[in-house]
């Protein structure tokens, strides 16, 4: 069984203390899992270690009718995950005022889709060792893998965000031991984004 709430929590990134403060050393104890600041990506592979099988019934991704974003430029449409194909859940999360981040996911030996949600605002990992609510998500956008990066704009700027991003094969197949990669950097708001002037 795949779901939110059986997720895998991204082992690379800094540390969440105990008083909501953060801990960036490299030698920073576990659980991991916020990204860091700077352009030095920190990534984690053979994430298809951690796959399970989709079904609807436990969660259902629906990309929705909005054109999904190809990191390499443009727009690209994404399947989505068909009934019991291999499909892998990771929760990660985002500073306070960050505003922006970027992640990547690297195709590995086959395009994925993935989409990506939010589920709250908490600073520090749940006794299940995940972040947020796990059981209220709200979709954010969805892509394909690509050598590019795919930048994000966080929900609250003075608060922190935490994450959750399905992947799967965008071909309705199995992962097959397929390198999927994830990727982070820029956590703390260094990413470009174009700002938008709110309709009056």
């Amino acid at each position: 069984m795949a779901q939110p709430c059986t997720a895998h929590r991204w082992v690379a990134g800094a540390h969440w203390n105990t008083d909501g403060t953060i801990n960036d050393k490299p030698n920073a104890p576990a659980p991991l899992g916020i990204i860091r600041c700077g352009s030095s990506a920190e990534t984690e592979n053979s994430l298809f270690n951690f796959k399970g099988k989709y079904h609807a019934s436990d969660f259902q991704i629906v990309t929705g009718a909005a054109p999904c974003v190809n990191p390499d430029g443009g727009s690209t449409t994404v399947n989505n995950p068909v009934e019991n194909q291999d499909i892998v859940w990771m929760n990660f999360d985002i500073r306070p005022y960050a505003g922006t981040f970027q992640y990547q996911i690297t195709p590995g030996g086959g395009e994925l889709g993935w989409a990506l949600y939010v589920a709250g605002k908490q600073p520090g990992v749940n006794s299940n060792g995940l972040s947020g609510n796990c059981s209220s998500l709200t979709y954010v956008k969805c892509g394909i893998s690509a050598t590019g990066w795919v930048t994000v704009e966080v929900p609250s700027f003075t608060e922190p965000a935490n994450y959750y991003i399905a992947m799967w094969r965008n071909n309705g197949q199995n992962l097959t031991n397929q390198n999927v990669t994830f990727k982070g950097r820029y956590g703390c708001g260094e990413a470009f984004c174009t700002l938008e002037k709110a309709a009056t």
